[in-house]
């Protein structure tokens, strides 16, 4: 089969972190980048390739576009293209080309796990000093793999099979909660399960009786038997809400479900406000939810006030712009 001839539109954050997995796409004959698309062009050459405004496209041979971009980006793309008169059917998003040429019956994917699952097997042998370090936490974190959303180093797996998260914010809490003493934990929203693995990993060090349920509506979780065989903590009860766990009274509960106000706040009464030792809220940042009746970040702000009495803990790289995760100390 003929390697695609292929139009990469943008060139920041997304496409680099998404580099990765097109120079293995590139090596596995499946692509072949014919030039790279942007607004803002200040060279004739990157990573080896013709740079191009949007007004050039027609000048090239090509198969299709793929859209390295998030957001108000992506979508001034889109139109861009669609004023151009180029069919949806010749676009694709970077993240569906991936599932597309690098899916779950790929040896990238194959790759990818047995390297998540040994660094899980590095934390459950870790000593009590390494979980508790920042810089091995980051370290760990980097080798596990990031979903390639932001570029945020040059030393981390970037994979579609990664997690959603900011490696710093993360090891934050994982270095923190490394240290709870927890027997029971729930997560409300658990998407892949790919942060839901590390948790019950760092969880279940000591906590050898430790039962971590993971809730959502749809079934994604990648994986989850050949994980499972890793971490026997894990519980997968899906598809239920955390109306099924109202008033329940876990250790541990993370929150990291639907993002509207509405839904994180009932989660929040469901079982956040239940727990007997810590509530952790993700995205408490996520301003792409306000237009949700305030989103999370609502949520958050009026459960720091509910919680007034109680401590309080932040992980954030950007602070009250983006993601950042918020604790609850009961």
């Amino acid at each position: 089969m003929a390697a695609d001839r292929v139009l990469v539109w943008g060139t920041g954050n997304v496409y680099y972190a998404n580099c990765q997995l097109l120079d293995y796409l590139k090596k596995q004959g499946v692509l072949k980048i014919v030039a790279l698309v942007t607004k803002d062009r200040n060279a004739e050459i990157k990573d080896g390739c013709p740079v191009i405004s949007k007004d050039e496209i027609h000048d090239y041979e090509w198969d299709i576009i793929v859209v390295a971009a998030l957001g108000e980006m992506a979508e001034s793309i889109q139109r861009d293209i669609r004023q151009l008169g180029i069919g949806a059917d010749r676009v694709i998003s970077i993240w569906d080309y991936a599932k597309k040429h690098a899916g779950t019956d790929t040896e990238y994917y194959r790759q990818t796990v047995a390297r998540q699952i040994d660094v899980l097997k590095q934390i459950l042998s870790a000593s009590d000093e390494q979980v508790g370090d920042f810089d091995w936490m980051c370290a760990r974190i980097k080798e596990y793999g990031i979903f390639p959303f932001r570029k945020q180093g040059e030393d981390i797996l970037y994979t579609q099979y990664g997690m959603m998260q900011v490696v710093e914010e993360f090891a934050g809490l994982c270095c923190y909660i490394s240290k709870l003493n927890i027997q029971t934990a729930i997560e409300i929203g658990v998407n892949a399960g790919k942060s839901s693995y590390i948790m019950c990993a760092l969880l279940s060090r000591h906590n050898h009786g430790l039962k971590y349920t993971c809730v959502d509506i749809y079934d994604v979780m990648d994986s989850f038997d050949m994980y499972h065989a890793v971490l026997p903590s894990l519980e997968k009860q899906i598809p239920t809400t955390s109306e099924d766990y109202a008033g329940a009274g876990y250790d541990f509960v993370f929150i990291d479900a639907d993002h509207s106000y509405d839904a994180s706040i009932m989660d929040w009464q469901n079982v956040g406000k239940f727990a007997n030792k810590v509530t952790c809220f993700h995205d408490i940042y996520a301003h792409e939810y306000d237009s949700l009746n305030g989103g999370i970040v609502r949520t958050w702000k009026e459960v720091m006030e509910l919680t007034k009495n109680k401590k309080h803990k932040v992980f954030s790289s950007y602070p009250d712009q983006w993601m950042g995760i918020g604790v609850v100390e009961h």
